[in-house]
């Protein structure tokens, strides 16, 4: 027969069912793969597991421990939002001013600044203003206006001080052009800005919020060229915010702005907000910025930018 006939033996003997035989380069190859595949293994096992996001009271926590340990700080505060400077406040600020103010400086001040503006209240746009900011524990701090929409123009330039520890009950405006400063009664209106800028006003607000509000962590912004957490307060339609009576010693603050600290504690409920988010910068746990919300729209907003920490002492103030 031209042809042989295979037979299972055959088969056998010839090979036909049993596995190819590997050479020995591929052998080593195989044996360096499967080294590498352990040797990942190994690595990812003894990799620590990445850190959970963090829950809005763990940077609530962080922040109100670093303001604790902060001696003084610094920053640039811009301002922007839909005007409730109302006329009335407005006329009461202008009148503390001018008592303060000795009649040709006055005539001299009015001069320079030409005509002031008259905030339509019927017509709401947006303002602006830019002040610098000065704190110093236990309470020691300044207020520069640089810019504003929201002040008489007399108080551009103007430099407010408070020295709780020489007198808790006034502070001292200086105006661009006196050569002295004037001392002036802690409650005037014009006074409110200088204490409410404050980080500890600001903790003590986010500290009321969580108990009227529902607190969410919104994830993490960019602010400039830093990272930051943002928390969100939410606030009912409805909301009659519960009686809250801050610890005044533990934040720091002086007796005598317990009614500076009501003061800003009652604006939530005067202003209905919807909602506040606090920016938290990631790394220092301070506050940089904080906007407000009325009706799920946005009202009002503070960024606290070229922050300077433990740098001051009494001669800057």
């Amino acid at each position: 027969m031209l042809f042989r006939m295979r037979t299972a033996g055959n088969d056998r003997q010839h090979g036909a069912f049993a596995a190819p035989r590997m050479s020995s380069r591929s052998s080593a190859y195989a044996a360096v793969l499967l080294s590498l595949a352990l040797a990942a293994l190994r690595i990812a096992a003894a990799s620590p597991a990445p850190e959970p996001a963090p829950t809005a009271e763990d940077i609530l926590a962080r922040a109100f421990e670093k303001h604790r340990k902060i001696q003084s700080y610094s920053f640039v505060d811009y301002k922007m939002g839909y005007d409730t400077f109302v006329k009335e406040k407005e006329k009461e600020v202008r009148a503390d001013a001018e008592r303060s103010v000795p009649g040709s400086l006055k005539d001299r001040l009015e001069k320079e600044a030409g005509e002031e503006s008259v905030l339509d209240d019927t017509d709401p746009s947006l303002k602006k203003g830019k002040n610098v900011y000065k704190f110093m524990k236990p309470f020691l701090c300044q207020l520069e206006v640089l810019e504003s929409d929201f002040v008489p123009a007399m108080l551009i330039r103007t430099r407010q001080t408070y020295r709780p520890d020489k007198n808790p009950d006034v502070y001292y405006l200086k105006l661009r052009f006196s050569p002295v400063a004037v001392r002036r009664d802690i409650h005037n209106a014009e006074a409110s800005s200088l204490i409410n800028s404050s980080w500890a006003v600001n903790l003590i607000l986010m500290d009321y919020y969580r108990l009227n509000g529902t607190m969410k962590f919104e994830g993490e912004r960019k602010f400039h060229d830093r990272e930051a957490y943002v928390i969100s307060f939410g606030f009912g339609k409805n909301l009659v915010p519960a009686p809250y009576e801050p610890d005044l010693e533990k934040w720091g603050v002086p007796n005598a702005l317990g009614f500076r600290v009501k003061e800003a504690v009652g604006v939530l409920e005067k202003e209905k907000f919807s909602r506040v988010d606090f920016w938290i910068d990631e790394r220092d746990s301070v506050i940089v910025r904080r906007d407000e919300f009325i009706g799920g729209r946005f009202h009002w907003r503070d960024e606290f930018h070229d922050i300077k920490l433990n740098h001051l002492t009494e001669k800057d103030f």
